[in-house]
């Protein structure tokens, strides 16, 4: 089977489309924290968390839109949506992908400009929520506030919210 490509996308900030305008999009890295635990013959890793959860992307050209988020410093206060359309070149078959995360623009890097090229900013937005949704079907969901960390419909911290009642 061949891989399906990226064939187009689009990246809202806020319900603001950059459409033609976002190039590129690095989605956050899903990392466990882990700890060692040595037990009989040798160490386990046991889970103890996640890592920070970061969403970069680049747009061409020049956007007032990220300078706004830029002010908010609520944590969960910005919201970016990345829809891709995956399709698979052997089958024709499209893969809807969606992330959703909300947090607020860490960093925004409008890098080098320069006469009669159109430029680039990429922004990186600390998240407080991360979503990912593949053909209407949620994958994984994170709610770093609430506690909340379901893959696959698995609510994984079901015990532990309940345990401390909430």
């Amino acid at each position: 089977m061949l891989p399906a490509k990226l064939r187009d996308m689009n990246i809202l900030q806020d319900g603001v489309s950059f459409r033609g305008v976002a190039t590129e999009v690095t989605p956050p890295k899903l990392t466990k924290k882990m700890e060692s635990y040595r037990h009989g013959l040798g160490n386990l890793k046991l889970f103890d968390g996640l890592e920070d959860l970061d969403m970069e992307w680049t747009a061409s050209g020049f956007s007032l839109e990220p300078y706004k988020a830029f002010g908010n410093t609520s944590i969960d206060g910005v919201q970016l949506r990345f829809v891709g359309a995956y399709q698979n070149p052997q089958t024709n078959a499209v893969q809807a992908v969606e992330i959703t995360v909300r947090g607020q623009h860490e960093e925004i890097d409008a890098g080098n400009q320069k006469v009669g090229d159109e430029g680039s900013t990429k922004i990186k937005t600390a998240c407080s929520y991360y979503k990912l949704t593949v053909d209407n079907v949620d994958v994984i969901e994170i709610d770093i506030l609430n506690s909340v960390f379901v893959a696959f419909g698995e609510d994984v911290y079901a015990n532990i919210r309940q345990a401390i009642g909430i």
